[in-house]
């Protein structure tokens, strides 16, 4: 009987800790739980924030008139990056938006718009429209701004 009773209780305890763990760590853009990364290259020091899913969720550094620099990541529930939020003392806040486009029956992306506002009012826009052949190998790319000029186009062989 106690012995049934220990595996019971060994068995709840188990059971516990592993529930705990995962309703933890359900949350992508967590910024409680970070790691601190500090890169030096030569003189300029950046320091990053990591979270548990090892993504980055801040970085900063200092830029040469003494100013701190920041910038804010958040992603999608699939760890897509979506949110780049830019800050520094002179300008403020730039935004960055990442909106993603899939093919609903095989998961391709077929777009990706990427969009930006600034402290100013500034707005811009881009689109990344993506090519597959029949077999769903990427054929290439192209990227147009706002009025549709083509930007950049990229083919894959």
């Amino acid at each position: 009987m106690k012995r049934n009773l220990l595996i019971i209780l060994v068995g709840v305890s188990i059971l516990g800790c592993s529930f705990n763990d995962s309703a933890k760590n359900t949350n992508v853009n967590d910024i409680k739980n970070v790691k601190n990364v500090t890169i030096r290259s030569g003189s300029q020091v950046t320091k990053y924030q990591v979270n548990s899913h090892n993504l980055i969720t801040s970085s900063s550094y200092q830029n040469t008139y003494g100013a701190v620099n920041s910038r804010s990541y958040l992603y999608d529930d699939t760890k897509e990056l979506n949110t780049i939020i830019k800050e520094n003392s002179v300008t403020g806040r730039d935004y960055f938006y990442i909106t993603t486009v899939k093919n609903r029956s095989n998961n391709q992306i077929t777009q990706k718009i990427k969009s930006t506002s600034d402290s100013r009012g500034t707005k811009k826009e881009l689109t990344v429209n993506y090519i597959y052949d029949d077999n769903g190998k990427l054929l290439g790319m192209i990227q147009t701004d706002a009025n549709g000029n083509v930007i950049a186009k990229g083919v894959n062989n």
